[in-house]
């Protein structure tokens, strides 16, 4: 609160401002900046061929696998992720270590990062990445929300894309039927939105 002020001094100076959670605007609103507007994640604006060029899948990952990104080493998320795995005959990975995952991948580059997300048969998580690239991959997921209050990053990209059934507790019954021919067509239209406000950006630049 006592960087409210400030905060809107230096918003007032520029030209434009983008912000990636329709939540923002409000508070943009709140600081007198009323001509905001909500733009996708950067990794969304890049063909999800140029991301699978970059992915580089460990050679130890032989059998399906579910994989688990958890900043809080969340016990509901741990609960999930083994029930989901017994169901299926899942082996379970991780980003970081975690006592029931059976390989653990703290030490990954960002193109290990890539390639587990890609190569899962399924993703849980409470990472906005995690979210956007089992989105670009099209890989079944579902997210936990963490104990921070930063959710609302996940929150307003799955009901953005329809996906807001992917936000779960663990307990939840897990959806497995996405139809990613309807999230593409609402991903390009954001993609198209977002490329058209950089092209704005750049011409009144040149200005």
């Amino acid at each position: 609160q006592e960087l409210r002020e400030v905060t809107a001094q230096y918003l007032q100076k520029l030209d434009h401002v983008a912000v990636r959670e329709s939540s923002g605007l409000g508070i943009l609103e709140t600081l007198g900046i009323t001509d905001a507007v909500t733009v996708l994640d950067p990794v969304f604006l890049l063909d999800r061929e140029q991301w699978e060029a970059m992915a580089e899948m460990p050679a130890e990952c032989k059998k399906p696998y579910l994989l688990v990104y958890d900043f809080d080493n969340s016990a509901a998320v741990g609960e999930l992720a083994e029930r989901l795995a017994a169901e299926h005959g899942w082996a379970i990975y991780s980003i970081f270590d975690l006592p029931y995952a059976e390989r653990c991948f703290s030490l990954c580059g960002p193109e290990t990062f890539l390639g587990l997300i890609q190569g899962a048969a399924f993703v849980l998580s409470n990472s906005f990445h995690a979210t956007a690239f089992s989105v670009i991959f099209r890989r079944e997921f579902a997210v936990v929300e963490r104990t921070e209050k930063i959710n609302t990053r996940m929150r307003d990209l799955t009901s953005l894309l329809g996906l807001s059934d992917h936000m779960v507790t663990e307990t939840a019954k897990v959806s497995f039927n996405t139809d990613w021919a309807a999230v593409d067509r609402r991903l390009a239209k954001e993609i198209g939105r977002s490329k058209a406000y950089i092209d704005e950006v750049l011409r009144d630049g040149k200005q």
